[in-house]
């Protein structure tokens, strides 16, 4: 893959919401925005075959995820076809990176809801990303949570 992979597009992108339609985390999957409440970036493969989001907290409204965390999240990726999910993940981490400063990462995976494997998150896995629990009740099933220490973001943002 030469050269840059991602667009950087609107929250309310037709273009991503076709390509996020399908994905178990759109609640609403005709809704006009794409992710959760706060910051997002939006990238869309130059392709049109796979869409990335990047959230975080907005920064002046002084609110914490519910889980803790403090960074970075990918609230959705889906590759229908594209380059090689770990290489594009990696970039779309980088591209993050560089707006909105180094910050480890985070990304839950619907263990029940992704294509039978045998290690959800494989992708994520490849990128740098570590498996760190599953929380067993969730409104998806089982959820794995993988995250990206700011080291390696670090190194993802270098090669980028």
């Amino acid at each position: 893959m030469s050269g840059a992979y991602w667009i950087e597009v609107s929250k309310c992108s037709p273009v991503a919401r076709d390509l996020a339609r399908p994905h178990y985390s759109r609640a609403k999957p005709d809704s006009r925005e794409l992710g959760p409440p706060g910051q997002k970036i939006v990238l869309v493969g130059r392709d049109g075959k796979a869409v990335w989001g990047s959230h975080r907290p907005a920064p002046w409204a002084g609110v914490k995820r519910m889980d803790g965390f403090e960074g970075h999240s990918c609230f959705i990726f889906r590759n229908d076809g594209g380059p090689l999910s770990s290489l594009i993940i990696r970039e779309a981490v980088a591209y993050t990176a560089r707006k909105w400063g180094l910050a480890p990462f985070i990304t839950y995976v619907a263990i029940e809801k992704v294509r039978h494997k045998r290690d959800p998150g494989r992708c994520f896995i490849k990128a740098g990303f570590h498996r760190v629990s599953v929380k067993e009740r969730t409104k998806h099933g089982p959820m794995l949570r993988l995250e990206m220490s700011v080291d390696e973001v670090s190194r993802c943002s270098a090669s980028g």
